[in-house]
């Protein structure tokens, strides 16, 4: 159990089980032993999220003459049972993470790094775009998620701290929405140490052979720095990042592929939202926390989260038997819309690993020096096919030099050279196909002397048809990303399951894409007229292509007959002219929904049913200890608490015989639950 003074490690030694604090914690998540390898999930998932409101006003002394110092503070009163991390952990885990990245200003940061803060990953400047070790999405896209939330940014000052002290709270919660562990925040935004000192703690106390699931509003970006950073080297094996669902909305749309808890296949109905019901429970406090001491703002906070989880506890039961009513009937639904869909689950799966792949490309950057790289390209594979052509000639010649003999050493001699001109050929062949390709793609036409090509190195006209391709491919990424993310947002605001907050973040975001689009169509029609002056000039041909305008009308509808598809004057050949299943087939579309669905629905039944057993597991346990306190017991004291606890498992045991029915094996209370199990039986 953590307290304020010192570290909640258990100890050097790695758990073989949760610890006795985790399993008072939950008995849902906790209760029971799971095996190793007993399912692709999982075996527990924790959600994390950070609360400004519950923030204290900074004291002053009052008395004459000391008004501008600091007041004093309240006495120390620490709740038994306190979830809170010790400032001292905390204040290990921030100088962990300043001394895991380099000092500012000591390393060039690109723009985009600077408004990031610390989630910024260090690029130099004019790199591509890339993706890093580790990671699925690319730089570009996770760049565009850490701008667009404030989360993000842990040098965004949400709190004044010249107006408060204490800046608010973050709590590391399971998906039955109980507080496992929580911490106090005191810096003016939400600087990553307190999450990753949550996931510290928590991870330590878990058994060697247990995965974590954590969902976050930008677990994206964590994600990304704890790689970057080396910060949780020894948990990473068994760390799977996800964004909560109702958040998940703002990411960039290639973003979601990847850490969607709908489109992961390992969350169930996990949707990662727990902070914000818990935020919803301590609304309560936040007028009186704001003017009351810090050791008794602490206190409030322990007692109400307390209070909050011992409801919860009671309705435990309730919960699962609701949850599981709720998935059979969302999963009935699901699979007759999926039997409809002629498509196999295997080809459905196989066209949204397609789409992953081709939306998680690495965005091709503009540079004004694109048209000379792409000639040095071509004149460096030039000179290596010319190297090798004249490598052949003298193996030929050589061949050729070899006097007729029977020896073996002329016939090794010659076997050798011959195996040699061979190799050289294909080297030859590979490279002429290559520069071959690479001259396509510049429209040179006919074949042009090494001379002439060296001449028009750095001419207008490659550097327009380069930056051009780049923009197209640019274009059709995020028409593709609105695409999909306005479609999948209608749907959600029809089921009414996005709150107002998160439809107008949401809206923004949509509006900001749009003018980005608006922005790259309008380079690459203005690139376009600059081509069309430049053909027939500097050696470039008259009748040379060029490719047609993009039109914003329309474009987002990715028509199959829209001109962005052809390859007209770019020689990109992508998609040689269709547009593929998962973007053009709207059967393909929805059954990739569908059977993500039906897995999810399947996934979350089977949770169910593992916590069903937690918690019979739990209650077992917790009558025996019961029982062995009231036998032993020698105060009234003693035996009135056993009793009250020894109602509250018959409660409890109540509930087990209603959750019964929705699970296959019949629930029975065990002997050993003692007279709890008996009384309920008598009633």
């Amino acid at each position: 159990m953590p307290s304020r003074t010192t570290l909640p490690h258990p100890g050097p030694d790695p758990p073989i089980s949760p610890s006795d604090y985790l399993r008072s914690r939950c008995p849902l998540c906790f209760g029971g032993v799971n095996k190793v390898g007993e399912s692709k999930l999982p075996e527990f998932f924790l959600c994390l999220d950070a609360c400004f409101a519950l923030r204290r006003n900074k004291d002053y002394d009052c008395r004459p003459g000391q008004k501008k110092q600091p007041g004093t503070q309240d006495p120390r009163i620490v709740p038994p049972g306190t979830r809170e991390l010790p400032r001292s952990f905390l204040e290990a885990w921030k100088a962990r993470v300043e001394a895991a990245r380099p000092v500012k200003g000591h390393e060039r940061r690109t723009k985009h790094a600077s408004k990031q803060g610390e989630y910024a990953v260090d690029v130099a400047d004019g790199e591509g775009d890339c993706v890093e070790p580790g990671l699925r999405v690319p730089n570009s896209y996770l760049d565009n998620c850490g701008e667009s939330f404030i989360a993000a940014d842990g040098e965004r000052v949400k709190t004044p701290g010249q107006h408060f002290s204490d800046t608010g709270m973050m709590a590391g919660v399971c998906r039955h929405d109980r507080v496992i562990v929580w911490s106090n925040m005191w810096t003016p935004g939400e600087q990553q140490f307190y999450a990753l000192a949550i996931i510290d703690f928590v991870m330590a106390q878990l058994p060697v052979h247990w995965r974590v699931g954590i969902l976050y509003d930008v677990g994206c970006q964590i994600h990304r720095s704890t790689l970057k950073w080396n910060l949780l080297p020894q948990w990473m094996p068994r760390i799977v990042f996800g964004i909560s669902v109702f958040h998940a909305y703002g990411h960039q749309w290639v973003c979601q592929l990847w850490y969607h808890p709908r489109k992961g296949n390992i969350w169930g109905l996990t949707d990662g939202e727990g902070c914000e019901r818990l935020w919803s429970d301590l609304r309560s406090l936040i007028p009186n926390l704001r003017v009351t001491g810090f050791h008794r703002r602490l206190f409030l906070l322990d007692l109400q989260i307390e209070h909050q989880d011992r409801l919860k506890l009671c309705q435990a039961g309730v919960w699962l038997e609701k949850r599981v009513r709720a998935t059979k009937a969302r999963l009935a639904l699901a699979e007759a819309k999926r039997d409809k869909i002629q498509y196999t689950d295997e080809y459905l799966q196989a066209q949204f690993e397609a789409q992953r792949a081709y939306q998680s490309r690495p965005l091709e950057r503009q540079s004004k020096k694109k048209g000379f790289h792409a000639v040095e390209k071509i004149l460096a594979v030039r000179q290596r096919l010319n190297a090798a052509q004249d490598l052949v000639e003298v193996l030929q010649k050589q061949l050729m030099s070899v006097p007729l003999s029977d020896s073996i050493a002329s016939r090794n001699e010659v076997a050798e050279i011959t195996t040699s001109i061979a190799e050289q050929e294909k080297i030859v062949s590979r490279l002429s196909k290559q520069d071959n390709d690479l001259t396509a793609v510049l429209q040179l036409g006919d074949p042009i002397s090494y001379e002439k090509l060296e001449k028009m190195r750095g001419h207008a006209w490659f550097e327009h048809q380069l930056n051009m391709r780049a923009l197209k491919a640019r274009i059709i990424a995020k028409a593709c990303e609105k695409n999909f993310e306005t479609r999948n947002l209608t749907g959600a605001f029809r089921s009414k399951a996005v709150d107002h907050n998160t439809m107008e973040h949401t809206t923004k975001a949509l509006k900001r894409r749009y003018r980005s689009v608006k922005s790259l169509v309008a380079d690459y029609n203005k690139r376009r007229l600059n081509m069309m002056k430049l053909r027939g000039r500097g050696g470039i041909s008259k009748n040379a292509i060029i490719p047609p305008p993009i039109d914003m009308k329309g474009l987002f509808g990715l028509d199959v007959n829209n001109d962005i598809w052809q390859d007209i004057g770019l020689a990109d050949d992508e998609f040689d002219g269709t547009v593929p299943p998962w973007l053009g087939d709207e059967d393909v579309r929805n059954g990739i929904q569908l059977m993500q669905e039906v897995v999810n629905c399947r996934d979350e039944l089977y949770l169910c049913d593992r916590e069903s057993y937690s918690l019979q597991q739990w209650f077992e346990d917790e009558s025996a200890a019961l029982m062995a306190a009231s036998n032993a017991c020698q105060g009234v004291f003693v035996w009135f608490s056993s009793q009250l606890s020894e109602a509250l498992i018959v409660y409890k045991l109540f509930q087990m015989m209603i959750l019964s029915s929705s699970f296959e094996n019949t629930f029975k209370p065990s002997v050993i639950w003692g007279r709890g199990g008996v009384r309920l039986l008598m009633l």
